[in-house]
């Protein structure tokens, strides 16, 4: 009796010790890309960003970023093709061109620049704080895998804190993340949701490129091609 109390608490202590390694692991992991997506925010200044929504019925429109120095284009397209919108961001003044099927109008708005979507690496390990940091290692669960050509770490964990939904509870199954293990960057995320009793996937891919914008990129449109929007 007592080797067999023996044994069950040695495979206790060792499930214990497994358990804090994984946790340790992924501490590890999450703070490494953390640092990477960090550094990478503090030292480019040249990025383009791209993002393309699938499957969802709320994002109709796909959208580049182009940042270099100081300014910011935004290009936004419906999928249709019917709209594409696009905003040069400078620290005081917003340019708009808008161009649909059978007008294209101009916009000019004063005010400082204040972006919905960053002009930046989406930096999905940041931990506000290090007891955020053991909850998130806790709670997620970090893979190998190998997406789009990338090797990548998949994250996922239904509790925790980096994943976050923001429509109702009930309809919320779970979500997948990729980043790339060398940088940081995300490359896709994939949310499972249960919408009026069906199951569906919200996919959203990311491409980043640095160094490679060029002041023709960052060109606006000729004016006199434009209406100017009434106001």
């Amino acid at each position: 009796m007592k080797k067999v109390l023996k044994l069950i608490f040695i495979m206790i202590i060792l499930l214990i010790i497994l358990y804090i390694s994984l946790v340790i692991r992924n501490v590890v992991i999450l703070t490494k890309l953390d640092n990477k997506v960090t550094e990478l925010n503090n030292t480019k200044n040249n990025i383009y960003k791209s993002i393309t929504y699938t499957g969802n019925p709320n994002m109709g429109a796909d959208l580049k970023i182009y940042k270099k120095d100081e300014v910011v284009k935004y290009v936004t397209s419906m999928k249709d093709g019917s709209v594409s919108i696009t905003e040069y961001c400078y620290p005081d003044v917003k340019r708009i061109y808008t161009v649909t099927k059978d007008d294209k109008f101009f916009d000019e708005k004063n005010e400082k620049f204040d972006p919905v979507f960053p002009a930046s690496v989406d930096n999905y390990t940041n931990c506000i704080n290090f007891y955020d940091l053991i909850l998130s290692a806790i709670h997620t669960k970090i893979k190998n895998v190998e997406i789009n050509g990338k090797k990548c770490y998949q994250l996922s964990g239904n509790n925790s804190p980096l994943f976050l939904y923001y429509g109702t509870s009930e309809e919320y199954i779970s979500m997948e993340l990729y980043l790339e293990k060398n940088t940081g960057i995300p490359v896709k995320q994939i949310e499972k949701l249960n919408i009026d009793g069906n199951n569906v996937e919200y996919i959203t891919d990311f491409e980043y490129s640095f160094d490679v914008i060029t002041d023709e990129d960052m060109k606006e449109p000729d004016k006199s091609e434009y209406r100017l929007l009434e106001k």
